[in-house]
């Protein structure tokens, strides 16, 4: 099995997982409340699959790799990554530190204000790292 397979599944499946978690968190965030029942379960299976995808996505599609490119590119794609890699980290970080008895009910609902923005973060900056290793095609699909 190739580096460039393993790189291309990687991808599809963070771009699969991460428009599936945006579907189940959506709708709760237009309407201002909080996610229940089958979208919570939906959104909580798919969130490990989504940052094994990333741990795979970031490791192999980091900025280093993009050696021919120019400097504004590879200044583009390093912030985006750093910018994926924070906001992934802060929003998955989150929710067990919500689960420990240590916070009030005003501090977790903070906390799920925080999970919330940090996620959209997330989603965009993912979003764009994931369309510019398609767009890229430096190494990804290289014979």
């Amino acid at each position: 099995m190739s580096l460039r397979f393993v790189q291309l599944a990687a991808l599809l499946a963070a771009a699969f997982t991460l428009l599936l978690l945006v579907v189940t968190a959506a709708p709760s965030m237009w309407r201002a409340t909080t996610l229940s029942g089958y979208m919570l379960m939906a959104h909580a299976s798919v969130s490990p699959l989504f940052v094994i995808a990333m741990l795979v996505v970031f490791y192999l599609s980091s900025p280093r790799l993009l050696d021919d490119q120019s400097a504004i590119r590879k200044y583009v794609a390093s912030l985006i990554y750093i910018l994926a890699l924070l906001s992934t980290f802060a929003t998955v970080a989150i929710i067990p530190l919500t689960m420990l008895p240590i916070f009030s009910t005003e501090r977790l609902e903070a906390a799920l204000v925080l999970h919330q923005r940090c996620g959209l973060i997330m989603a965009v900056c993912v979003a764009l790292y994931i369309i510019g290793a398609f767009i890229s095609r430096s190494r990804l699909f290289e014979e």
